[in-house]
């Protein structure tokens, strides 16, 4: 009776062993295929966002006069993406930063309008932004000049706390005057030299004579 009950016990044992050697097995590999699962959710969602981004980055949009008459095409700067604030008359594009609440920020329009006029609407603009988020005495914006691409550009800079920006514009082949506006916002963000400001937005005009 000892033998059968020591070997009764051993076989219990064997079993019972088994059973878990079984069931660690099982749970290790339905955690692989959930691992796998996972890892292909993962990798699709890459995918997903990588195609968006080209899409992003190739997608053409229409910009419109303030009055509506005359249009031209226009893309999203490298790296940017429409914004909820955009329109027809006014495309915004928004690149977010490494630091919470950090971003690039662009503005596009197209004005029917003088040169000159377009200079001091931006000017003014800019001085009511200082006004209302600065104490300092504003400084002097004095606009410069640069040729890229058969073009004459047109350009001031200013900086107030936590941001730095361009006014850029340049006349178009019809008259029309195509501005933006380039802002860094945040701290850490550091803005780009002029020229590379300049070859940016010449390269995101489609439709224009050069």
């Amino acid at each position: 009776m000892k033998k059968a009950a020591v070997f009764l016990m051993i076989l219990t044992l064997s079993v019972s062993s088994a059973a878990c050697g079984n069931k660690e097995k099982d749970d290790n590999q339905a955690d692989a295929k959930t691992e796998q699962s996972q890892n292909a959710d993962n990798s699709k969602d890459n995918d997903k966002s990588d195609t968006q981004t080209k899409e992003a980055d190739n997608k053409m949009y229409e910009l419109s006069s303030e009055d509506d008459v005359w249009t031209i095409k226009v893309s999203a700067p490298k790296g940017c993406s429409e914004t909820d604030f955009s329109s027809d008359t006014a495309r915004a594009f928004e690149r977010i930063g490494n630091v919470d609440g950090s971003s690039l920020q662009y503005v596009m329009t197209l004005r029917n309008a003088d040169i000159s006029t377009v200079e001091s609407d931006m000017k003014e603009e800019v001085q009511y932004l200082y006004t209302a988020n600065s104490d300092d005495t504003i400084p002097a914006m004095d606009t410069q000049s640069s040729e890229y691409n058969g073009k004459m550009w047109n350009y001031f800079s200013y900086n107030m706390e936590e941001l730095s920006g361009y006014r850029v514009w340049a006349e178009l082949s019809d008259g029309d005057v195509f501005a933006c506006t380039v802002e860094w916002i945040g701290e850490e963000e550091t803005p780009d030299d002029i020229d590379t400001v300049i070859k940016t937005l010449s390269s995101c005009i489609a439709d224009y004579d050069v």
